[in-house]
This record gives structure tokens, sequence and C-alpha cells, in this order.
């Protein structure tokens, strides 16, 4: 594909893509990811500057997956 004045610009980008798993394709069409992507990025910010401890942490992810895992589940019958 010819982007004409953007070709250098988008070299980078484009060798970086050409490189890339089809599992992060997959990952990230998956919108209960979407959603939870930046509720898990907040946990491993506050814990990475040291404003919540490890176990605080991963309970919090935890609870994270667990209220995703609960949304794709079928009702019981």
């Amino acid at each position: 594909m010819n982007y004409g004045k953007y070709t250098d610009y988008l070299k980078p980008m484009l060798a970086d893509l050409a490189v890339t798993p089809q599992w992060v394709a997959e990952d990230l069409a998956r919108p209960e990811l979407n959603l939870l992507q930046n509720d898990l990025l907040d946990q491993l910010i506050l814990f990475s500057t040291g404003r919540t401890r490890l176990d605080r942490t991963l309970s919090e992810i935890e609870k994270l997956g667990s209220q995703v895992l609960e949304q794709k589940r079928p009702p019981h019958n």
C-alpha cells in the first residue's frame, strides 16, 4: 500500500505491526478486555508507585476479572 507523503512516518509503526502476533488482535477485539484495560492499568500504577500493597492490588485485579467472567457466563436455568 502506498501511503504517499506519510510513508516514512508510518514505517516504524508498520514494521511493529508486521511482527505483532495474531493473539494481540484477538485479545483487543474482545470488548470485555477493552472495558477492563483501564481498571487493570490503574491497579498496576497504584502498586508500582507504592500507593497500594501487592496483596491489595492482586485482590482488586481478581475482583475485576471475576466481574468480567460473571458477565460472560450464560444464565443458570
